[in-house]
């Protein structure tokens, strides 16, 4: 019975959580003990009270041990999954940090590289028109230097909306660097 019940744990440690492995490990010395006095009373002669009690003892102290490390090795596993789930979301943020500009919310030079590559890559194959437009914010260094950078970051910001607002959904803005914004248009 132990060896059945150590393979049963060894399999289903990877399914078990704590609770699991108490209720199985509870369920073995309640039944082990159930089923050796039964055959030491029913059987003496193969079965000896002393022997059985020597079994007993080393199934009490092997049972509640395989159940414990089963318990542990599922906290391990569900503590795993937690931070595969933060690792997940965090490089998931990572990757939304390389593809956007902090402080318009537009995509930014790297990923309007990256943009402009898949343009190419469709002109190649199908007879599609993309027009490109470089545009620079006329006196955006003036407005920096007489109200200061909090006003010229509010005036890109707002730029960025205005733009994104008039566009289609196929169009795509990206902000190029400082006061450039590079504009990609299908058709």
């Amino acid at each position: 019975t132990l060896i059945l019940y150590a393979l049963v744990m060894f399999f289903g440690v990877f399914n078990m959580d704590v609770k699991s492995a108490k209720i199985s490990g509870g369920y073995v010395l309640l039944v082990t003990s159930i089923s050796m006095l039964f055959k030491s009373y029913t059987d003496p002669f193969h079965y000896p009270a002393n022997i059985e009690f020597v079994h007993y003892t080393f199934v009490v102290v092997s049972v509640p041990v395989m159940a414990y490390l089963g318990g542990q090795i599922a906290g391990m596993r569900n503590r795993l999954k937690a931070q595969k789930a933060e690792l997940t979301a965090a490089f998931e943020r990572i990757q939304e940090l390389a593809m956007r500009d902090e402080l318009t919310g537009l995509i930014n030079r790297r990923h309007g590289l990256e943009v402009l590559q898949e343009y190419k890559t469709l002109l190649k194959r199908n007879k599609l028109d993309v027009w490109v437009a470089l545009i620079d914010l006329d006196y955006f260094k003036r407005i920096n230097d007489t109200w200061g950078h909090g006003v010229g970051d509010e005036v890109l910001r707002h730029f960025a909306q205005q733009a994104q607002s008039v566009m289609r959904d196929s169009d795509v803005i990206a902000r190029w660097g400082g006061e450039e914004f590079l504009l990609m248009l299908t058709d």
